[in-house]
């Protein structure tokens, strides 16, 4: 997979999205595609498999069959790597989550599950607590985000693709990556409001200003900061510019 494959991906969805109007037309006209750009094979059931069944255990003790729309095996086409659920173009895809988290909890080798309406694509996996699906995705994208750099898109989905998949370090790479992204968030609040949060404002002032830290000083200091933000932001991004040089 590359950032120029994603970015075709993108431009079909974006001019065919107007006839993508039920969830088996984005199964497989972006779905199946996109698990293409993976390297798996959807013609071969040794490693993909449609309408994958699997019981569970309900809470009575009887045990139901669940399917999820596909499900991505090893090479040997016995061990479970991850698991794929469409809904509709346009559905809440964290309220329908569930599914994937029954998957995870008792399938013991299965660590990762994705949920999408063939536009945006959550991935699911369970790093805090083995076989506990996470409640929030540890990496996100969306076709439909004319912000979205494809280079590092494509770098970090290529570890899930059919000749690199390695559950072990992929566990660790997506820990980093909701690491990243808590970071980018929290960074994104700060940078917007850094009057809001007084352990930030104590900290960029510490060796700045030494008089006493009133009330209004301390406003004074949120109003500089703020101005302070875009020219601090302009001068990194012109230095790594200049180191790329």
């Amino acid at each position: 997979m590359n950032a120029e494959q994603l970015l075709n991906l993108a431009k079909f969805f974006n001019e065919h999205r107007d006839f993508i109007t039920n969830e088996e037309t984005a199964k497989m006209s972006l779905v199946v595609p996109f698990l293409r750009l993976l390297g798996y094979d959807s013609n071969s059931p040794r490693e993909m498999r449609v309408e994958y069944t699997a019981e569970f255990t309900q809470g009575d003790g009887k045990r139901l069959p669940d399917r999820m729309d596909f499900a991505i095996f090893d090479k040997t086409g016995s061990k479970p790597l991850m698991v794929i659920e469409t809904k509709p173009l346009g559905t809440d895809l964290k309220s329908k989550a569930q599914q994937l988290a029954r998957y995870i909890a008792q399938l013991p080798e299965l660590h990762f599950g994705i949920i999408t309406d063939g536009c945006t694509y959550d991935f699911y996996g369970d790093l805090e607590n083995p076989n506990v699906m996470d409640s929030n995705p540890f990496f996100t994208f969306s076709l439909n985000d004319s912000q979205t750099d494809w280079v590092k898109v494509a770098s970090f989905l290529s570890k899930f693709s059919r000749d690199v998949f390695n559950a072990e370090t992929l566990l660790t790479d997506a820990e980093n990556s909701r690491y990243r992204q808590a970071m980018v968030d929290k960074l994104a609040r700060v940078l917007r409001a850094p009057g809001k949060d007084d352990d930030f404002m104590k900290w960029l002032t510490s060796d700045i200003y030494s008089g006493k830290r009133t009330a209004s000083v301390m406003a004074r200091m949120a109003e500089i900061a703020k101005d302070a933000v875009e020219p601090a932001l302009m001068r990194v991004m012109g230095e790594e510019f200049i180191d790329k040089l």
